[in-house]
């Protein structure tokens, strides 16, 4: 993807397909590609290819700074500087002036998703230990500990879908500039 993006013919013959005077315009210096995950093979690969990473959603503080140690590791081996790699963590967000309001509606969607395996932890019980809930001060309590390991870059997956104005308008006016770095 990367020659196409560059340069004006691309040649290319890999394991599944082959370009021949291959072309894409308009063309760009380079769109970045960003992967999702944390397994030591999704590392790799955004050491090979990658511009960011993004974690599973709602992931505990420590496993994060565990898994970017052994990114910034992977990638200076690889020559890279550790300091180029975009790093982004995926919160559920449900917020209120109203603490008591938030814990029912967030209990209802979490029982109501019939989320199986893994995926259960990571939308039920990281969600409630994890998660952006309640008030913006507990929202902000939330995220400092994300932000001293250095994560800077958030997604808002915004919870039941029902209360999507209210969180972003509390987030975009009570959390985010309370977040600014210098």
């Amino acid at each position: 993807m990367r020659a196409l993006w560059q340069e004006p013919d691309v040649y290319y013959a890999g394991r599944f397909y082959t370009l021949t005077d291959a072309r894409l315009a308009p063309q760009s210096r380079s769109i970045p590609i960003w992967f999702g995950g944390f397994s030591d093979q999704i590392l790799s690969v955004v050491v090979r290819y990658g511009d960011g990473w993004i974690l599973g959603t709602n992931p505990d503080p420590a496993f994060v700074a565990e898994r970017w140690s052994r990114l910034r590791r992977l990638w200076t081996e690889a020559g890279r500087d550790p300091g180029e790699i975009r790093v982004v963590v995926p919160l559920m967000a449900h917020l209120s002036d109203d603490r008591e309001r938030t814990r029912p509606s967030m209990e209802r969607y979490i029982d109501r998703g019939d989320f199986g395996c893994w995926l259960g932890d990571f939308f039920g019980e990281y969600a409630r230990t994890f998660g952006v809930w309640r008030t913006p001060e507990d929202a902000l309590a939330r995220l400092r500990p994300y932000l001293a390991i250095g994560v800077r870059d958030f997604i808002f997956d915004l919870r039941p879908p029902g209360i999507a104005i209210e969180t972003a308008e509390l987030l975009a006016d009570r959390v985010l500039p309370r977040l600014a770095v210098s």
